[in-house]
C-alpha cells in the first residue's frame, strides 16, 4: 500500500516561516502526514510544532554544525524509520494557497508511468549554464558544479532544478544525494548542484513548471503570479523581490526569527492570509510556551 508523506524542516531562524507552511500544508492537504526534520530548533519550538505535525530529531550521526543545505540533503537518514513509498519536500519558505492532494495524485501516477522516481521544478534561472553565468556574476564560487558536471558529462543546456520541492519515490535516491552533497567541496547552492547531477545520472527526471509547483525568482514580479501557481517560494537571486524582517509583531508581543515577505501585493495578501490564520489558532500555545513574546 502506497504511503505519501509530506516532509519540510529548519532551525530555529527559520520557526516562524516553517509553522506558516505546515499550517498551509494542513489547511490543504488535511489527511497526509507531515513530518517538520529538526535542522536546530529550540526545545519550546520543537513542543510547538509536535502539537501541528510530527517532529523528527537530527540523527545523531548528523553534525549540529552543518549546514542546512546539507541536513535538507540527508533528509533520506531523519526519515530512515518511517514508512513511505513517496515523500514531498517543501522548503520551509514555501507556503501552499490551492488543492495539492489530487495534484500530487496525478503527478505520482505519471512519474509510475515513465519510472520516474524523482521530480522538481525547473529553476526561473533558465539552464545549468544560465546559473553558472548568474552566480559568477554575483561573485559566488561554482567552481566545484562545474567540475563535477564535467565529470559526470551533463551538458550546462540541461535545465536547472530548482529543489524547493521535491518528489521522491525511491530512498536510495536520497542516499545518494545525501553521498553526493557530502562529497561536494561547500560552495553556492552545493546541494542543489548535487541534486541537479544525480537527477540526471538516475533519470528520467520530472520537470514541473515553476508557474505552478514553484513560484520563485522572476515570478514572484508578475502581478498575477499566484493566479495560477498553488506553490509560492520566498526566494529570489533579486533582493528587492521580497522585504527581509528578524521578526514579526502581533499586538504588542513578537515572535523573533528571520521572516520574507512577497513585495508583490497579489501574493502578500496570500501570505498574510496564512499568517494571520496560523495566529488565529495557535496564538495561545505560542505564548504559553514563550515564543511569543
Amino acid at each position: 500500500m502506497e504511503r505519501t508523506i509530506l516532509v519540510t524542516g529548519g532551525d530555529k531562524t527559520y520557526f516562524l516561516m516553517g509553522c506558516m507552511l505546515v499550517h498551509s500544508l494542513r489547511t490543504f492537504a488535511p489527511r497526509l502526514p507531515i513530518y517538520f526534520l529538526d535542522f536546530g530548533l529550540e526545545r519550546s519550538q520543537r513542543r510547538f510544532l509536535d502539537s501541528i505535525c510530527t517532529v523528527i530529531r537530527r540523527p545523531k550521526h548528523i553534525n549540529p554544525a552543518s549546514h542546512h543545505f546539507a541536513m535538507k540533503a540527508a533528509m533520506g537518514d531523519f526519515v530512515r524509520d518511517i514508512s513511505w513509498t513517496n515523500l514531498v519536500w517543501f522548503d520551509s519558505d514555501m507556503i501552499i494557497i490551492g488543492a495539492i492532494v489530487d495534484r500530487l495524485k496525478h503527478l505520482l501516477g505519471q512519474m509510475k508511468e515513465t519510472s520516474s522516481v524523482i521530480a522538481a521544478s525547473a529553476d526561473s534561472c533558465g539552464t545549468i549554464s544560465d546559473f553558472i553565468a548568474d552566480a559568477t556574476s554575483m561573485k559566488l564560487s561554482v567552481a566545484p558544479f562545474v567540475e563535477a558536471l564535467g565529470a559526470a558529462k551533463i551538458g550546462v543546456g540541461e535545465t536547472y532544478l530548482n529543489v524547493g520541492l521535491v518528489v521522491c519515490r525511491a530512498a536510495a535516491f536520497l542516499d545518494e544525494w545525501h553521498k553526493l552533497t557530502d562529497s561536494l567541496t561547500p560552495h553556492a547552492c552545493f546541494e542543489q548542484n548535487a541534486f541537479n547531477i544525480l537527477a540526471r545520472k538516475r533519470g528520467p527526471v520530472t520537470v514541473l513548471p515553476a508557474q505552478q509547483w514553484n513560484v520563485h525568482g522572476v515570478l514572484l514580479r508578475e502581478a498575477m503570479a499566484g493566479a495560477g501557481g498553488f506553490i509560492l517560494h520566498a526566494t529570489s537571486s533579486c533582493a528587492d523581490d521580497l522585504a527581509f524582517h528578524d521578526w514579526m509583531g502581533f499586538g504588542s508581543k513578537r515572535i523573533s526569527g528571520k521572516v520574507k515577505l512577497f513585495r508583490n501585493p497579489v501574493l502578500r495578501e496570500f501570505q498574510e492570509l496564512v499568517l494571520n490564520d496560523f495566529m488565529r489558532t495557535s496564538e495561545a500555545l505560542l505564548e504559553r510556551l514563550s515564543i511569543l513574546a
